[in-house]
């Protein structure tokens, strides 16, 4: 066994430059900041994020005694000076020159330091992973898998693709640190973001006054730092034998399979602003394109991140086909029928005129030290034989009568994500489990056995009261 440090050395650490090709806001969770409160305030240009700490610093014993009496902050704050303002400032965010009321403040460090969470960029990267896997039909989806609400939609997929459980996740063997808190000239930036969304079909507009925010944001072009590392050690395919971890090409080549999601979230937005409008966002899409095919792909990537970047950037709803695609509208209530979908967007505006997306980042993985690259071992599918299908069974037999340990045949009647159901002459059908199909991992069913199939299997398990039975092909 390899003891820590040893593990250790046999990861790839990588230093992670990230920049900002567009806003970026990441919400800080809690109460968005409140003008009347007040929260801030306006001075010299600048908005004023007040701290509370240094309020009895600048407030004199006077004013302290008439807040202590009831007398509005508001009201006491209207006698300072414009420096005395100042001075209350935990960080002053740059004045959009429109009527702010409400502000979401983005995540910070301490010290007003502003961020990106490893957590968010992960997902990120684990989102674009998921639509390279699919785009390569390494599985299927179909209705059948499809969870029973919106929050376990993807319960299923996210199993298929990347494990049954996070002990065998194959991105456990990538971890992704906090940014840096981000320091430019500047500090962040206050934007103005609105809800647009098609009207009558033909053209995309704003929804009005009650769907504009104002966001903390860390503007275009600022450039941060984060850490990364990849564990080489349970990629090794012995490991990764074990931990059934058979998609590690995806991961190694990372930057490579994000772009493939960039390059088609390119093409969708683009061709969606071409017929809808505005045009300042086709201008930006064609930009993001020819950043896009700059990149050392190997090396870095574009992916779009945090809040406000919408159904298509945090789904894999891109790659599915038309007919899955309506099944979910229907099945989740996502928009209206025959219309298009989504049809709305979240975009940040100057001067109440639209002119990009939020969250598009470019991530450049530099290697610290030498680049370990474990072998990929990729095992050949077996060639599937034609198979024998049956007719269903009587079903004549009593639970009483068999035992655990008989080989019977059977003809398989329905396939469910975590197994298969077979007739074997019982009331009841029994179950084959994912995990007793075969010796090796199974991502779907369907790979080993079909509807209608006859099939070998033996009964492991045999449960009178619950009326059920375990088989299993891989024991025969």
């Amino acid at each position: 066994m390899l003891d820590q440090t040893q593990r250790d050395q046999l990861g790839t650490r990588y230093r992670l430059h990230i920049k900002t090709l567009s806003p970026l806001h990441v919400g800080a969770g809690g109460s968005d900041l409140q003008r009347r409160t007040p929260d801030f305030l306006p001075v010299s240009g600048q908005l004023i994020v007040i701290d509370p700490n240094k309020l009895a610093d600048v407030l004199g014993p006077h004013q302290i005694e008439r807040l202590v009496a009831g007398v509005s902050l508001a009201e006491l704050l209207k006698g300072l000076r414009d420096d005395q303002k100042a001075a209350l400032a935990a960080y002053t965010l740059q004045d959009s020159g429109d009527d702010v009321k409400t502000i979401r403040p983005h995540i910070k460090l301490p010290g007003a330091r502003p961020y990106l969470p490893g957590s968010s960029l992960k997902g990120a990267l684990r989102t674009a992973l998921a639509w390279a896997m699919l785009s390569d039909d390494v599985v299927r989806v179909t209705s059948r898998n499809l969870g029973p609400n919106r929050q376990k939609a993807d319960n299923w997929l996210d199993r298929a693709l990347f494990g049954e459980e996070p002990n065998y996740d194959l991105l456990r063997a990538l971890q992704v640190g906090d940014s840096e808190g981000a320091a430019w000239q500047g500090g962040l930036h206050l934007a103005q973001v609105a809800v647009y969304s098609l009207q009558a079909q033909k053209a995309l507009a704003p929804k009005g006054p009650r769907y504009r925010f104002h966001l903390e944001t860390i503007p275009e072009n600022v450039e941060f730092i984060a850490q990364a590392r990849r564990d080489n050690y349970i990629l090794e395919p012995d490991q990764a034998s074990q931990l059934r971890f058979d998609k590690v090409e995806y991961l190694l080549r990372l930057p490579h399979h994000v772009n493939r999601l960039a390059a088609k979230l390119i093409e969708q937005e683009r061709d969606f602003y071409r017929r809808y409008g505005p045009l300042p966002l086709v201008d930006f899409y064609d930009q993001l394109e020819e950043q896009l095919n700059q990149l050392d792909q190997d090396r870095a990537c574009l992916a779009q991140v945090a809040w406000g970047t919408g159904w298509t950037s945090k789904t894999v709803g891109t790659v599915l086909d038309e007919a899955l695609l309506k099944e979910i509208r229907t099945r989740y209530r996502l928009g209206r029928r025959n219309t298009v979908f989504p049809k709305t967007r979240r975009l940040v505006e100057h001067r109440s005129e639209p002119i990009m997306p939020l969250g598009w980042l470019q991530v450049t993985f530099e290697p610290l030290g030498e680049e370990i690259v474990p072998p990929v071992i990729v095992q050949a599918k077996p060639v599937k034989q034609p198979r024998e299908r049956g007719r269903p069974r009587e079903r004549t037999q009593k639970l009483e009568n068999i035992q655990v340990g008989q080989i019977v045949e059977g003809t398989v009647t329905r396939i469910v994500h975590f197994g298969a159901f077979v007739n074997i002459g019982l009331r009841s059908d029994g179950l084959i489990h994912i995990s007793e199909l075969s010796e090796g991992w199974v991502d779907k069913v369907e790979d080993v056995v079909q509807v209608g199939e006859v099939v070998r299997v033996k009964i492991i398990e045999v449960d009178v009261q619950r009326s059920r039975v375990g088989l299993s092909i891989k024991r025969v």
